[in-house]
This record gives structure tokens, C-alpha cells and sequence, in this order.
């Protein structure tokens, strides 16, 4: 990104200004859309016994409690989240996965085509005289153009996924030794002791090492390398949206090959305009009981001032020749003006 973070807020308010109210509005429909089912969850969630945690907690968090510090009330409890959840198994297993499939199907045809077109809609709104109407967040999902958004969409995001396999294994190699022996603490109310540990090693045919501190150190190291090597990944597809946006038909691979070419040697300066939003996020959690709004008045910007990075890597792509801007459904428009032109979307 060539140009500082400072022009890139600038034009983003210079942008916004007149507009913030209709962008705003075009949030909250994408995030309404997009959370709906996560919501639904929630809800469904509730009505099942064993999900309400804290229902199984009686006065754990009394000041007589806290002050205490009495773990046994915690142990029982938690044997008895163990029981409720073990009694249905079947059930909770079959829950889990039918709602990880539906909620992975919802975001990969209808989730990721809204945020497809809110990138259009922010896209779009640098017409100085020109405010998008919210139904642009709508338009992806047109005939000709949603079934490429969501190839596209689901082509970067599976090699996201592919990226993430080592630090998913790692995760679980890390966390699976501990989890075992909780829950034999658990259940047994028992301390961890050499002995305990040789007994759950010879009970699931494991080695003994795993459970000792060098394999959670090693395992911890490796979680970090990789979860740096996902994060860099992240950033180079970052911009593959705003292209899909900008023109469906591009192509899945030609926009995620697009991607990794306008970000190359800029991840750090993108990961710096993330971080410059720290102060922002901070202020939305003090608001606490309120900070999902801090953080929804705090979307328009922050999407906005992405979108000028976009458009800056995006200059700066074409003067390389990486990409035309006819390729990202521009049209040369010629001025009186001899050697003068400009695009319109």
C-alpha cells in the first residue's frame, strides 16, 4: 500500500461523509443476514438443558464463594455437566454436526454473497454525487453473477481451510492430552500423580510423553508458527472479495492469484491498518453492555478504510500490469482531452 494509513482514514470519512447513515443501514441488514442462524442457535441452545452452563453452577460466584475459593463446588458441577452430556451423546454429537453443516451451508450461499455485495455497496459509494441504494448489497445475488460469487467465495475460503489443517492438528494434539486427563480429575477427584497419568496413557493405548510439559511446549511453538503462517494467508486472500465484487465473472482462481499479487510485500502494512483500529475497539469494549453498537457505528469506517486499501493495491496492480481495469469490469471512459480517460463501474 503505497499510501500512508492517515489518507487512507482520510478518504475514507471523505467518503462516508453524507453517506454514513445509508452505510450504516447497509451494515446492519448484512449483519442481521449474515448472524441470523448463529442467533437461532443461541436460541435453540437454550431450551436444551445441558447447554445452560451455568445452570449447573449453583452459587459458584457468590462474594462467599469467590472468597473462599472452594474448588469443590466447581468439580461436582462440572461431573455433573459430564453425566448430562454423556446420558445423550448421540444426541448432542448429531446436533452439533447437522448445525455446523447447515450454518457452513447458509454462509456459503447466502452469507458470503451479502458480504460480497456490502464490498460493492462501500465499492460504489466514492461517487461524489452518487449514494448506492441498500438494495446494491442484494445485487450478487442476480442471475449471472451469484453462482460465480460463490465459487469465488468458497475457492478462497478452502484454501484457507487447507492452510489451517497443520495448526487445527496441532491444536488438537496440544489440548486432546489435557482434556483427558480433566476428565479424569473429574470424574475421579483425584490430583494428576505419575500414577494417573500411566493409568490414562495404558487406558487409550497412548505414549506417556504427550502427557509430560516438553510435548506441550513443542506442540505450543509449532501452534504459534503455523497460526503466523494462516494469519500471513489471510491477508494475502484478503482482497479477493473486494475483486469478486468489483467483477464476478473475473473467475475464482484469477481473483484469489489477483489477491496474493496486490498484497505481495504489503502484509505487514495491512496488518498495521488493523491494528490502528486497536484504540477503536478498545473504547467499543469499555462501552461494555453496549459494545456490540460501538462496534456496529464502528463497521462503515472501518470497512470503508479497507476499501481505500483495496483501491490503492488495486492502482498499484495495474501500473505493474498485473491486471487491467477493464479485466475488473471497469469501462474506459474517453475525455475531450487528448491521452485523458478514467473508468466507471
Amino acid at each position: 500500500m503505497p499510501r500512508k494509513r492517515s489518507i487512507l482514514k482520510h478518504n475514507a470519512r471523505m467518503h462516508l461523509t453524507g453517506k454514513y447513515g445509508t452505510a450504516l443501514l447497509v451494515v446492519i441488514i448484512a449483519s442481521l443476514i449474515r448472524n441470523v442462524l448463529s442467533v437461532a442457535r443461541s436460541v435453540v441452545m437454550n431450551w436444551i438443558p445441558a447447554f445452560k452452563l451455568f445452570s449447573a453452577f449453583p452459587e459458584l460466584f457468590t462474594a462467599d464463594a469467590l472468597r473462599k475459593l472452594n474448588i469443590d463446588p466447581w468439580l461436582a458441577a462440572l461431573r455433573e455437566l459430564i453425566e448430562k452430556i454423556g446420558a445423550n451423546a448421540r444426541f448432542y454429537i448429531l446436533f452439533f454436526v447437522i448445525s455446523i453443516l447447515v450454518e457452513w451451508l447458509y454462509a456459503l450461499l447466502i452469507s458470503n454473497v451479502i458480504v460480497c455485495g456490502m464490498q460493492r455497496w462501500f465499492l460504489r459509494a466514492d461517487y461524489p454525487q452518487w449514494t448506492p441504494t441498500v438494495g446494491m448489497i442484494f445485487t450478487p445475488f442476480s442471475s449471472g453473477q451469484y453462482r460465480h460469487v460463490v465459487v469465488g467465495m468458497f475457492w478462497k475460503n478452502l484454501w484457507l481451510f487447507i492452510w489451517s489443517l497443520p495448526q487445527l492438528v496441532f491444536a488438537f494434539l496440544l489440548s486432546a492430552p489435557s482434556l483427558l486427563l480433566m476428565y479424569h480429575v473429574f470424574l475421579s477427584g483425584s490430583s494428576i500423580t505419575p500414577g494417573l497419568i500411566r493409568r490414562i496413557a495404558s487406558l487409550y493405548g497412548l505414549p506417556e510423553f504427550i502427557f509430560q510439559w516438553p510435548w506441550l511446549v513443542a506442540m505450543s511453538v509449532l501452534l504459534i508458527v503455523s497460526a503466523i503462517v494462516v494469519i500471513n494467508r489471510a491477508y494475502c486472500y484478503r482482497m479477493t472479495e473486494m475483486i469478486i465484487a468489483d467483477n464476478p465473472m473475473i473467475g475464482a482462481r484469477r481473483a484469489l492469484v489477483l489477491s496474493k499479487k496486490m498484497t505481495q510485500r504489503s502484509v505487514w502494512r495491512m496488518i498495521f491498518l488493523d491494528l490502528s483500529f486497536l484504540g477503536w475497539a478498545m473504547l467499543c469494549i469499555l462501552l461494555y453492555f453496549v459494545s456490540w453498537l460501538g462496534f456496529l457505528l464502528l463497521t462503515p469506517y472501518y470497512t470503508a478504510t479497507w476499501i481505500e486499501a483495496y483501491r490503492d493495491l488495486r492502482d498499484e496492480a495495474v501500473r505493474r500490469g498485473d491486471v487491467t481495469m477493464e479485466e475488473l469490469g471497469y469501462r474506459r471512459m474517453d475525455t475531450p482531452h487528448a491521452g485523458a480517460a478514467f473508468f466507471t463501474s
